[in-house]
């Protein structure tokens, strides 16, 4: 999420917005933080990652907001209704609450951006399987959702190269059809799935890519 975007200032003021997609506990912690909008963009981005997560393997899974309960850092439910005070910037680990379970969390939070990352497993134990990266783009590129959606998936393909040692030829995302229409993306290497799960994202300035060696 591009905290600079309009659509992301001042966000956090928007209480009907708050009410409709955040828990209370959640609601408190965004503004109780010194940096309320970014705080609630960290708590989006979770629910909205674990619900992309959970998606490919359960395509009818609720997409509800508020069925996602992000709880970043380990801060307990207690901590949060007391307004303890919440992270501000770095790199945050978590877990999201969901209709299928506890899922972990891996978010990075900066002034100019928040990306999240979910994952099945605990990311400390396999941090050496996880990549993610996230790239500005250059003022004179047109910010467009079509180009960035280009942008964002160019840009991993070539950090696949990397670990396929082919060509950019050889590697390919599919989104293939679902229930709701295009499903997630997924990668294929010489034309046959690889044993890697994917995420894109973009949003404004810039683009976010994440891939996890599955074997």
């Amino acid at each position: 999420m591009d905290l600079s975007h309009p659509h992301a200032k001042g966000k956090s003021r928007d209480i009907r917005f708050l009410k409709r997609v955040f828990l209370p506990e959640e609601e408190g912690c965004i503004l109780a933080d010194a940096q309320p909008d970014a705080m609630l963009w960290a708590l989006w981005t979770g629910k909205e990652a674990a619900y992309k997560t959970l998606q490919k393997d359960h395509p009818d899974i609720s997409s509800a907001p508020r069925r996602y309960r992000v709880t970043l850092d380990g801060q307990d439910r207690r901590s949060r209704e007391r307004h303890a005070s919440c992270p501000q910037e770095g790199v945050f680990s978590g877990i999201v609450d969901t209709p299928r379970g506890t899922i972990s969390l891996h978010t990075l939070m900066t002034f100019d951006y928040v990306h999240s990352v979910a994952l099945s497993f605990p990311y400390s134990a396999t941090a050496d399987r996880v990549f993610l990266k996230v790239e500005q783009l250059r003022p004179s590129e047109q910010p467009s959702a079509s180009y960035e959606s280009f942008y964002v998936r160019n840009a991993a393909i070539r950090q696949l190269t990397g670990y396929f040692g082919g060509s950019i030829e050889d590697i390919e995302i599919r989104r293939n059809k679902g229930l709701r229409g295009l499903g997630p993306p997924h990668v294929y290497f010489q034309g046959l799935p690889a044993s890697i799960d994917i995420s894109l994202s973009h949003d404004g300035a810039f683009a976010a890519y994440a891939f996890t060696l599955l074997s």
